[in-house]
């Protein structure tokens, strides 16, 4: 039997708390989400608006079974386990929900709604309200974090300042990126270390090009780079269809590596642009590797800001003091951009999906009866 899937084109707030709801609206991979901060916040919102017509499900047609479908994964880092769940509202408003199984990338779950109405059309199609909930419930655990080589930006006194997570203390202020102020100072709320077998992405932006400072007319070129645990959130881009036009959106660092790896490409990571505003880089590639390690989640007060980072091995502090630069004075203008990662909820989008059945009329005559026949 013939099946119809339509994405809704209007969204409501219910509970606040999901970033972007209109990027529901279709299936880019551009995502939705929502991070609730303790287990009675419970960020809901509504989509409607599903637009089915008669060029998709002919008047002289039943509709069989009606689905409701979100493409979701969901994090769970600082102590609590994630949960994405369905929520319908039928046309008498009688309500029900149905938490998703819990992913770990972009994956479709489809619940069957066909009994919660007497009967389906295309009004009650157009006008069905299903909506999306985050919710967290207590757990153990830890991740979204940084190795040790891992510097985070910030200002004192004397100017900028590159300091490492365990160099850090509660009170420090750190540059971070909010999304709603833009670039904002916070303070450092608090500081974790985990210890044990990490599952590490490494990504390299392209080799730049600075002036040396200690020999008069050189240039040297430098590797930026960042590594982060593989449920580690980074903001990413891809180019939109106008010139200087990007979509941004967040993507788990392992997911990344698994789609660079399937060969897709033309990924660009947002960049610090002289301490004054974002910029995207194109990301030359991404390696995996595994091994004992400890890591440092640095957390703000402000939640909702996002730290700056970037990553200096030893060879990179050798090259970088052969030409005059120390850690104040660093070429990195361009640190990478990374986000903490919270217990957080990621929709791509949400679909109706209808079936139904061809219907043909045959009068039985001499009965005066209608039989309707699949």
């Amino acid at each position: 039997m013939p099946t119809v899937s339509k994405n809704p084109w209007q969204t409501e707030v219910i509970v606040s708390g999901w970033n972007y709801p209109e990027r529901a609206y279709g299936e880019d991979g551009i995502n939705t989400y929502a991070s609730p901060p303790d287990e009675s916040t419970k960020p809901e919102q509504k989509y409607s608006g599903f637009n089915f017509t008669e060029s998709d499900i002919p008047p002289s047609s039943q509709i069989t079974k009606v689905e409701m479908g979100a493409k979701h994964y969901e994090t769970d880092p600082s102590g609590y386990i994630q949960y994405t769940t369905l929520k319908h509202v039928n046309s008498l408003g009688s309500t029900s929900t149905y938490q998703l199984t819990r992913r770990t990338s972009l994956t479709w779950d489809w619940i069957d709604i066909t009994s919660r109405e007497t009967s389906w059309d295309l009004a009650k199609l157009n006008n069905a309200d299903v909506r999306i909930i985050s919710e967290i419930h207590s757990a153990g655990g830890g991740g979204g974090c940084n190795p040790t080589d891992v510097y985070f930006l910030g200002k004192d006194e004397g100017g900028w300042i590159m300091r490492r997570a365990k160099e850090l203390k509660e009170g420090d202020v750190l540059l971070a990126w909010h999304p709603e102020k833009g670039l904002i100072f916070s303070k450092v709320k608090s500081i974790q270390s985990f210890t044990g077998l990490q599952k590490l992405i490494t990504l390299f932006l392209p080799k730049l090009k600075f002036p040396s400072l200690s020999k008069k007319g050189e240039i040297f070129e430098w590797q930026p780079h960042l590594t982060v645990t593989g449920q580690h959130q980074l903001y990413f881009a891809k180019k939109g269809s106008r010139r200087g036009e990007y979509a941004w959106f967040m993507l788990k660092s392992e997911e990344l590596h698994t789609r660079m790896m399937s060969g897709e490409k033309d990924f660009y990571v947002g960049t610090l642009w002289k301490a004054e505003t974002l910029a995207p880089l194109p990301l030359e590639r991404v390696d995996l590797h595994e091994k004992v390690e400890t890591v440092y989640k640095v957390t703000l007060i402000d939640e909702a800001a996002t730290l700056f980072a970037d990553q200096y091995w030893h060879e990179d502090l050798a090259l970088l003091k052969t030409h005059g630069y120390g850690l104040r004075e660093t070429p990195m203008s361009m640190p990478l951009l990374s986000q903490l990662l919270k217990q957080t909820s990621y929709v791509d989008t949400i679909v109706l999906r209808a079936t139904y059945a061809l219907l043909k009329e045959m009068q039985i005559t001499g009965e005066g009866l209608t039989c309707v026949i699949a």
